[in-house]
């Protein structure tokens, strides 16, 4: 007869909690659906961290041109360079987690749900209604198969009014 129990996973001896084989297949699915929102949660937060880093650096390279002025041709080199990385951190970052979103909602509620239907349906309607996001596709796909997304930084000041 099989024995099904909650206990610490530690050596030793420690209390155990026997549960019935029903509630131990309700917690090791909901443990597994815990894990598949951990997950989901990661790949946004790496999305949205690797966005902060896109937008920190651009702030922080237009505050220094502001401050000291054009440098060279090798700071505008450097500053492309890395707004590159960051941007392509960014595109790829944003396709994982579209990609992996109906994935990760087949996991939960399973194959061509209702749920992930609908947010098949509601990434297809933001595709058609919005052009950013048709523009980061377009440009994600040049980034993978063409080259880089910035070929060329330059700042500029001018007086606006007085």
């Amino acid at each position: 007869m099989r024995r099904f129990a909650i206990a610490l996973n530690l050596l030793g001896k420690h209390p155990e909690l026997p549960i019935s084989e029903s509630e131990f297949s309700t917690i090791s699915k909901s443990l597994q659906d815990l894990n598949q929102l951990l997950l989901l949660e990661e790949r946004f937060d790496l999305l949205a961290m690797n966005f902060l880093e896109f937008e920190t650096l651009l702030t922080s390279r237009l505050l220094h041109f502001e401050h000291l002025g054009f440098v060279d041709g090798n700071h505008q080199m450097l500053v492309r360079r890395d707004a590159n990385r960051v941007l392509m951190n960014v595109l790829t970052a944003a396709r994982a987690y579209i990609d992996q979103l109906p994935q990760i909602l087949n996991a939960l509620f399973g194959k061509e749900s209702a749920e992930t239907n609908h947010c098949k349906s509601l990434l297809r309607k933001a595709y058609d209604e919005r052009p950013g996001y048709r523009i980061f596709e377009a440009l994600r796909n040049h980034t993978q198969h063409s080259g880089f997304p910035i070929h060329l930084t330059s700042y500029g000041t001018h007086m606006i009014g007085e």
